[in-house]
């Protein structure tokens, strides 16, 4: 049975693999958290200029005061739901971050482990050539030794 070589060279590939799949989704997540964080600036400028045009003395009508009270308690909600958002977001994009990071250190792990077999490797085929080499240089020497006699 022929003997089979463990290679590094798969489990890398891998490791590569999950740190960019980690990757992606750890942008994919910032994009959509960025997305939602200027939504909810888009609500309360709209909250705050219409405060500040409901100060501008349309607050004397009894029912749009109350359409207005509607309005701020409507954008008030929408801007909850949005920091609710943001936060599931914030933690989703945490535990992506971990999981990234543990990817980055396996890659990292993996990729010591096969510099440390490559050396090793490259140390017994030095060894062998060295005990052939030598043996090459035994064999000249002996026919040498052999041509010189009487």
């Amino acid at each position: 049975m022929a003997e089979e070589r463990f290679r590094l060279s798969p489990v890398l590939t891998h490791r590569e693999s999950e740190v960019e799949k980690a990757e992606g989704d750890l942008a994919r997540i910032a994009r959509e958290k960025t997305k939602e964080e200027e939504f909810v600036q888009t609500l309360r400028n709209r909250r705050r200029e219409a405060i500040e045009a409901f100060a501008e003395g349309q607050g004397s009508d009894p029912a749009l005061r109350t359409c207005f009270y509607e309005f701020l308690s409507h954008m008030g909600n929408l801007i909850a739901v949005q920091e609710e958002r943001i936060r599931a977001l914030s933690e989703s994009h945490e535990r992506c971050r971990v999981i990234w990071q543990k990817a980055v250190m396996e890659k990292e792990k993996i990729l010591i482990l096969k510099e440390r077999f490559d050396g090793e490797l490259r140390r017994q085929e030095d060894r062998r050539e060295r005990q052939l080499l030598e043996g090459w240089i035994a064999q000249v020497n002996k026919g040498r030794s052999g041509e010189e006699g009487p």
